[in-house]
């Protein structure tokens, strides 16, 4: 999950929401219903995301149920269910009580704009569109200064 979030800039909710039949491996692509305009729309996220949830859907292979509307995340404690938000926030918790830390969801949000603005590969237009910032401001702080 994290790789998805680090690669593609979705909120938490949209990546937990996505369903089996909302990812494209082949293109890279996790289709999910965006939070203000409940649009459905397809995000590119890296090829270590996509080799990170095969291996994660071979961990789980015959223990969870499968199916095209079926959800790609679950808890991994038994009894196995979808995993909520609520569930996403305690795993983090969980992460961040080990290693003394204090990250959010959210901050991995803003890291991957971060890296999006900072890639010179992606162009401005991009980096806006795949974290869905369809605000000037909020871009504007997102903006990493040349140092020429």
């Amino acid at each position: 999950m994290i790789a998805f979030w680090i690669s593609s800039g979705v909120r938490a909710s949209e990546l937990i929401g996505v369903r089996q039949c909302d990812v494209d491996p082949g293109q890279q692509l996790i289709s999910v219903v965006r939070k203000g305009s409940r649009a459905r729309q397809q995000v590119p996220a890296s090829a270590d995301a996509f080799v990170w949830l095969r291996l994660y859907q071979q961990e789980l292979h015959g223990v969870v149920p499968r199916g095209r509307t079926q959800p790609v995340w679950g808890t991994l404690r038994r009894p196995f269910q979808p995993l909520t938000y609520h569930g996403a926030h305690r795993m983090f918790e969980r992460v961040n009580a080990t290693f003394g830390a204090d990250w959010t969801l959210h901050d991995l949000r803003h890291s991957a704009a971060a890296r999006m603005v900072r890639d010179p590969a992606l162009t401005l237009t991009d980096s806006r569109w795949r974290p869905a910032a369809q605000s000037d401001g909020l871009q504007r702080r997102w903006r990493i200064p040349d140092a020429t």
